[in-house]
């Protein structure tokens, strides 16, 4: 998924006539964007829901917005905490409660350790916000393309490494589904993500999740 991602980006930047930086600095952010934005949240998150369900899961990915208000207040500039913020984050947990439905919440602490992989997933997402709006000021689709290719680079080894890919025979379908998530929610997304977060904030983004339990509902 990452992969496909990232040789998506890399081909537009090419074709735009952008070339990757060759600053130390860019590719630190890269990196440490990369792995808290997709190597670890994508492992934490897949790892819980193989026992914890989406209503489980949903709430416990709803801590990032709240978690987000609290990093941006001290971390970014122009992102201080108001009265505002921190009513509409909590009217938005609830709001995450009452549609996933009050059983998902008596099922939480039933399996604590993948439950908090899931929550650290989150925590994940809410640094990556933070860290991004302050990377160094390169194209919108340099920085995608430079994030997704260090992504690649950190996951496909480990998965390499860690799963037996040689007896793995995917069919069509996840093929489809594979080449889908790569162009669509990875790298479309990366781009907006960036975009978003310059122009309008991480607590702005933040709010955006709560939107995950609406879709994934419907």
């Amino acid at each position: 998924r990452v992969l496909i991602a990232a040789i998506l980006l890399l081909a537009v930047n090419i074709l735009k006539g952008l070339k990757l930086p060759i600053e130390l600095r860019f590719w630190i952010y890269c990196f440490v964007i990369g792995i808290l934005g997709n190597g670890l949240p994508f492992t934490l998150i897949s790892w819980g829901e193989e026992q914890v369900n989406s209503g489980q899961a949903a709430i416990l990915m709803a801590v990032m917005p709240m978690v987000t208000i609290v990093l941006a207040h001290f971390f970014n500039v122009g992102d201080r905490m108001t009265l505002v913020k921190v009513t509409s984050v909590i009217f938005g947990f609830s709001g995450v409660i009452i549609l996933v439905g009050p059983e998902a919440v008596k099922g939480q602490g039933g399996d604590f350790w993948r439950q908090l992989a899931i929550s650290g997933g989150a925590v994940c997402y809410s640094l990556t916000v933070i860290i991004t709006r302050n990377m160094p000021a390169y194209p919108l689709i340099t920085r995608s393309a430079g994030v997704l290719l260090a992504s690649a680079l950190v996951m496909v080894p480990i998965a390499l490494f860690f799963d037996n890919y040689m007896t793995i025979v995917p069919s069509v379908e996840g093929l489809l589904a594979m080449i889908y998530l790569g162009i669509f929610p990875t790298a479309l997304a990366t781009v907006a993500l960036f975009y978003l977060i310059r122009e309008r904030g991480a607590n702005f983004v933040a709010y955006a999740n709560y939107l995950i339990p609406i879709f994934a509902v419907m």
